[in-house]
């Protein structure tokens, strides 16, 4: 079966993100704002660079061929900080939290998270858009970002950190 079925059947359709595609598609085109991207992708980005619309593209992989309004990722990330409750069964999700391969910066990856002590993030991105969850299972507070454009050096993660640090150090 189609990974974007599966995802829609099993994840999407449960929950009620009914802003979220399982696939990016053309007909979801519409939905979505423009994404950009520096003009000069041959080097490396510079604050000066001009920004241009990136290029579109349908894709119906599972690396990143999701497309989701900020408010469904938040509630996505909810269920996560609520132990993947009514979605993840318990087994599965203590594997989607347990370190398995040391990653980069103190964090390591889990079953499609990442983890570092009590917290957990999940990025992605593709031309001309990028997001970031991270969330905190001990006090259960999380965070989601996205942008419409490349996401230059982590933006959405620095961000998401950033905002979770706040709150936690309230």
């Amino acid at each position: 079966r189609p990974y974007a079925d599966v995802l829609r059947e099993r994840i999407l359709e449960p929950l009620g993100l009914q802003a979220t595609d399982a696939a990016i598609t053309n007909e979801g085109r519409l939905r979505l704002g423009v994404g950009y991207e520096r003009l000069h992708d041959d080097r490396p980005a510079r604050r000066t660079d001009p920004w241009v619309p990136a290029p579109w593209l349908e894709t119906a992989t599972g690396d990143g061929a999701q497309t989701a309004t900020i408010d469904d990722l938040a509630a996505f990330l909810r269920v996560l900080l609520n132990g993947g409750q009514g979605i993840v069964a318990p087994g599965s999700f203590e594997l989607m939290t347990t370190p398995a391969t040391e990653a980069d910066d103190g964090w390591w990856y889990g079953y499609g998270l990442e983890l570092r002590g009590q917290e957990i993030r999940h990025g992605g991105s593709m031309p001309g858009f990028g997001a970031t969850i991270l969330g905190d299972l001990d006090s259960g507070l999380g965070v989601a970002v996205a942008v419409n454009a490349i996401d230059e050096r982590d933006l959405t993660e620095e961000v998401a950190a950033a905002i979770l640090k706040l709150y936690r150090d309230g």
